[in-house]
């Protein structure tokens, strides 16, 4: 009997491993590791791990215990959130570091783990930031200085909400800073970071976008407005709901101060007609009720999602005709995150500009719901600190664009407010913003959340008519649950095909469409450095002055490129401006960028400089501008009127003469410089010994301008917003994307 027993036992085992149904359920511990530049995992996929526990986190805790890869301690995790997301449970956790006296918060340190619907691991996430703190002290309290940072010499009504100590990623290592919460008005709220010696930074937490009943707005409803029954009211005479309270300011007070001016007439209802622009409009707050309780209940039914206010109600205020002053309106919309430790609970406002009321357009009102959800997911940060190439503001357009998908998707329309047509720079025809579109990274960046946004924001549109919209919709929750608050283009693409992988409602064939989509849109291995057209203007932003100008020593977010043939005979450069302000600095460098240099003067390492740009032209034999023929020519701007006259807009124009001779020569490499000092290049700008390893290209040549050395202190430039980035290296990905080379030394 025991023989047959064991018989039997092996006629099992054999089964198993002979059975390709069998042989999909054996674990895979190791997975596919992706590492960064430092060897660090950050992402774990292509697992099929089993984990114990009765709950989502400590399944997830026993996973992280079984992969060696992923080098943290968890007792130092904290749950932040347990979210399903159509068939996956994404668990996220933050992370606190010893400061010898205390534990402190690490910003935006996050981990995610994603469970399949048995329990098991498919991939982990890991962006908890660096292990270790440098011993430092508490740092003094200074409220004023935070203070006089965020708002000026006009402090009058600031609060300070909350203050608390936090660790700070360097791209290396962790600081001990403070973290205030100051706000004034509605729209003002700011977060600073000081450190013992003062201000790091000082950014704003107000996310702007976009801009009843309309359905979705006067031009679509062709002026004709709708009669709609107002779903989910507890009041018999305001517009207070289950899931929305609608309310306008008082346009005769100094500012907003809201009351519920919209009344029910005797039969229940709530029937006005628009008055547009108007500070005293019922029709707008009845039309931001309907639109928000229809995107609200979107995110109910579909993803399971129901908003939460600090875990005490599921309301959200929304205000319609926003004003701050008497008589003047807000000519934007925005979301104002919760502050729940002081009992603030988010807010989406609407007001007037242009003579357009933002309250009148149902796609402002899903995009600002939008940012409301990603509070509740992601957290996206506003921006990154790049140490290569200097601040980049991935981050928030990924905050932009997935609010500008759930619009579009939530209305069947890649037109977003058709009621603001050509209300920006790059708008869509017929719209604020169109996803209809092709843009792609980096031909198309701009260097501005919104409009950079929209290259994501087209791809997912583009997923979207592939493989349809549930699927689309369930990914793209997925994925906001599963990103990290700090991640760029490159990276949330690895992380969007990652969730594509496990997320049960997608087979091959669509996972292989969202592969394509990233590639084609060059999203996979995205790299702030735009190659110039010949004789083509490209449209540039010169990044936040809070942010850029005091963090990533005035360097725009974007980075140029021209290969310049052997047949070359000059090359010009016109730069304009379509601002108000606009100054700059322009740094060129031969074969590799220029590189980015924390807290130094001037920021970046380079080849030739060109102080006050407007117009440089390189020629054959030029002293101080050679024609480098048979290589690439990067260029990176610095806004130097930033900090004083603020943000600009530029053009910039390159025209490449050539002479056609096909039998045109590369010229010899010049021969070394013996005489030149290998000393770290300190004082010239120069590019050797400059402690960049991508030097394998690069010329000689000299600096045209030297360098002033005289320096800010380290740190101030090495802080980027809540996490500043490390540059990530990819491994192999599956055949469904092929890479593109980006020229990049690193």
């Amino acid at each position: 009997m025991l023989g047959s027993i064991r018989s039997f036992l092996t006629l099992l085992a054999l089964v198993a491993i002979a059975s390709p149904a069998m042989a999909q359920l054996v674990p895979s511990v190791q997975g596919d590791v992706h590492r960064d530049t430092e060897g660090r995992a950050w992402l774990v996929d292509e697992l099929q791990l089993p984990t114990r526990g009765e709950t989502p986190i400590l399944r997830a805790l026993d996973g992280l215990r079984q992969l060696p890869a992923i080098e943290v301690d968890r007792d130092r995790l904290v749950p932040v959130r347990v979210r399903d997301a159509h068939g996956l449970t994404m668990v996220r956790f933050g992370r606190v570091v010893d400061a010898g006296d205390t534990t402190l918060p690490v910003r935006n340190g996050s981990l995610i783990v994603a469970l399949d619907g048995s329990g098991r691991v498919r991939f982990v996430v890991d962006h908890s930031g660096p292990r270790d703190i440098a011993p430092q002290p508490a740092v003094a309290e200074n409220d004023a200085l935070a203070i006089e940072a965020a708002f000026g010499d006009d402090t009058a009504g600031v609060q300070l909400l909350e203050q608390r100590e936090v660790a700070l990623d360097l791209g290396g290592e962790l600081l001990r800073v403070r973290e205030l919460d100051l706000a004034r008005e509605r729209h003002e709220r700011f977060r600073v970071y000081l450190d013992g010696d003062g201000v790091l930074v000082a950014h704003t937490q107000i996310l702007h976008g976009l801009g009843r009943v309309w359905e979705p707005n006067p031009v679509l409803a062709d002026d004709m407005t709708t009669d709609v029954e107002l779903l989910h009211l507890t009041s018999a005479r305001f517009l207070t709901g289950r899931y929305v309270r609608a309310s306008s300011c008082d346009p005769d007070a100094g500012s907003c101060n809201p009351i519920q001016r919209a009344e029910a007439n005797v039969d229940g209802d709530f029937l006005y007609d628009p008055v547009d622009p108007s500070f005293d409009d019922e029709f707008a707050e009845v039309n931001i009720y309907h639109h928000a309780d229809k995107v609200a209940a979107y995110f109910r039914d579909t993803h399971g999602l129901e908003w939460s206010c600090c875990d005490t109600s599921s309301i959200i205020d929304v205000i319609a005709n926003y004003v701050e002053s008497r008589g003047e309106g807000y000519a934007n919309a925005f979301f104002s995150p919760p502050q729940c430790s002081r009992g603030i609970c988010a807010t989406m406002a609407f007001g007037q500009g242009n003579e357009r009321d933002f309250g009148y357009d149902g796609d402002i009102v899903y995009h600002e719901y939008g940012h409301g959800i990603v509070d509740v997911t992601s957290e996206f940060t506003i921006f990154i600190l790049d140490p290569r190439r200097g601040v980049k503001y991935d981050p928030g357009a990924l905050n932009e664009a997935i609010s500008d998908y759930f619009s579009a998707t939530l209305g069947d329309d890649p037109n977003l407010a058709d009621y603001f047509e050509g209300g920006g720079i790059g708008s869509g025809e017929g719209a604020l913003r169109n996803l209809a579109g092709d843009l792609r990274c980096p031909d198309d960046l701009f260097g501005e959340i919104h409009q950079d946004g929209i290259i994501w924001g087209q791809a997912l549109w583009s997923i979207r008519e592939a493989i349809g919209a549930d699927k689309t919709d369930a990914l793209a929750f997925a994925w906001l649950n599963a990103v990290p608050s700090d991640a760029d283009f490159a990276e949330a693409s690895e992380v969007l095909l990652t969730t594509a992988e496990s997320l049960p409602v997608l087979d091959a064939a669509d996972v292989e469409a969202v592969g394509a989509e990233l590639d084609r849109r060059g999203l996979s291995d995205c790299e702030p450095i735009v190659p110039l057209e010949d004789e083509v203007s490209h449209l540039g932003f010169s990044g936040n002055g809070q942010i850029t100008g005091s963090l990533g020593g005035g360097v725009a977010p974007l980075m140029f490129r021209v290969d310049v043939p052997a047949d070359a005979t000059s090359l010009k450069f016109q730069m304009s401006r379509l601002t108000l302000a606009g100054q700059w600095d322009v740094y060129f460098r031969v074969d590799t960028p220029p590189q980015y240099r924390t807290g130094r003067t001037p920021p970046l390492v380079h080849d030739f400089a060109a102080p006050g740009f407007t117009e440089v032209t390189f020629t054959e034999g030029d002293a101080d501008f050679p024609l480098p023929r048979c290589s690439t020519l990067y260029l990176a701007i610095v806004s130097t009127d930033l900090m004083s006259r603020g943000e600009n807009v530029y053009t910039l124009y390159s025209d490449l003469e050539t002479s056609g001779d096909p039998s045109a020569e590369c010229p010899e490499p010049p021969a070394p410089d013996m005489g030149v000092a290998m000393d770290g290049g300190v004082g010239d700008g120069s590019m050797e010994g400059d402690g960049d390893d991508d030097d394998d290209g690069g010329c000689g040549c000299r600096v045209v301008t030297p360098a002033d050395e005289s320096s800010a202190p380290l740190w101030l430039a090495a802080f980027g917003l809540l996490l500043l980035q490390r540059r990530r290296t990819r491994s192999s990905r599956r055949s469904s994307v092929s890479k593109k080379t980006v020229p990049s030394a690193d």
